[in-house]
């Protein structure tokens, strides 16, 4: 299939930090070395004289004012339309707070501008977009809410805890790949999983399994450029606590990145095109209502409520649905089954970090939970930011 008028183009930028830089993620931490490098993964997507970017970050995720307005400065700066750019992070745990270092935050918004330039120049003409779907092995994305003896709700409860009674749900062990064939130009592989990069632990800077899972996948396909896209991944993890803890170490994180990278080799043996061509995008905010007055945010920095920023791309049958912050797999089952497009990736951290939006059903329970404890926003949240996507995609 040929898309004489659709052009793809990559780039690559390395955005690790210097020693001393303030970590995120897990308590006050510094960074003391670097374990593997942190980059920023450009796509341009091009229909004519129509042009977009996305931008994935090895970062924790893009807190703060700044988290919300970035996409739209560097749109500006690059002459872009403010909603053909989306800006979203892997949400690795292991990387460095751009807020907390004026020198850092500076080289971050020069990199990633960069970044979207090289992407942009490096547009070549796209012949198919082809994609496939499979599922990872059961328990790779576990749910960390627990359903306990007296009836409670439980984050996280101790390992192996004799009160544990089972998961609340079976997670999404979904898994999507996408090629972007071009001509004269490396292959651009998406692969969209979804579950917390909160393996590695410490205080030394990680990507985590999407970094290994990019570079294992570059080094095992032939003329090939990689880009993880972090799905719905607001309450699903690695450890499950009704099994024997897996300490957080770079080993065992390779052995969890070849878990799921081996579920996405072959996935790329069996795509097919979606024989759909164009570029289109839209974002659309929505003002969500406060947490019930007395709920403490996760992080008390910034105000408890913020306007989210819900973003759509669809490129030749691919679309892509950025939600700033952490949403439940819930969320992107049904955004995907809604979608009426060949594929359709839900991206978390994206335009913003805004924290975890549980489902309606979620609050309330004995005991309470972790996320539904500490989220900045309220009930009904989750499925007002559902319905926006399914408006948005019904629009295109």
């Amino acid at each position: 299939m040929e898309l004489k008028n659709c052009t793809a183009g990559y780039a690559r930028l390395d955005i690790t930090p210097p020693l001393g830089t303030a970590m995120i993620g897990a308590g006050p931490r510094t960074v003391k070395g670097v374990l593997d490098p942190l980059f920023v993964r450009a796509v341009a997507f091009g229909e004519g004289e129509k042009s977009a970017v996305l931008l994935v970050c090895d970062l924790l995720g893009m807190y703060g004012k700044f988290g919300h307005q970035w996409h739209g400065k560097i749109a500006e700066e690059l002459g872009l339309e403010k909603e053909s750019v989306i800006l979203c992070c892997t949400h690795t745990h292991t990387g460095p707070s751009p807020a907390a270092d004026k020198q850092y935050f500076k080289l971050l918004y020069d990199r990633l501008c960069d970044a979207a330039r090289m992407a942009l120049d490096d547009r070549k003409p796209v012949t198919d977009v082809r994609w496939a779907e499979g599922d990872a092995p059961k328990g790779t994305a576990q749910v960390r809410r627990y359903v306990m003896k007296d009836g409670s709700i439980k984050t996280h409860p101790t390992s192996c805890d004799p009160e544990t009674i089972r998961h609340v749900s079976d997670g999404d062990n979904s898994m999507r790949v996408v090629q972007i064939l071009r001509e004269g130009g490396e292959e651009i592989d998406l692969v969209n999983f979804q579950t917390h990069p909160d393996n590695v632990g410490g205080e030394y800077i990680s990507a985590d399994y999407p970094g290994m899972l990019c570079k294992r996948i570059e080094a095992e396909r032939e003329n090939v450029r990689c880009v993880f896209l972090d799905g719905a991944e607001g309450q699903l993890v690695r450890n499950d606590k009704l099994n024997p803890f897996v300490p957080k170490s770079l080993e065992n994180t390779a052995a969890y990145a070849d878990i799921i990278t081996d579920t996405a080799l072959p996935l790329f043996n069996e795509t097919v095109s979606t024989e759909m061509s164009g570029l289109q995008f839209a974002q659309k905010t929505i003002e969500p209502k406060s947490a019930a007055e007395g709920t403490k945010g996760y992080d008390d920095k910034y105000p408890d409520v913020r306007p989210l920023i819900i973003s759509t791309l669809v490129f030749c049958g691919l679309a892509l649905v950025g939600i700033p912050g952490e949403p439940y797999y819930e969320m992107g089952m049904h955004i995907r089954g809604y979608s009426k497009f060949p594929v359709t990736c839900i991206i978390c951290q994206a335009n913003g970090a805004h924290g975890y939006y549980p489902m309606l059903a979620d609050f309330g329970h004995p005991g309470g939970s972790y996320e539904p404890n500490v989220t900045h926003v309220a009930p009904g949240t989750a499925e007002q930011i559902m319905v926006t996507a399914e408006e948005m995609l019904r629009s295109f």
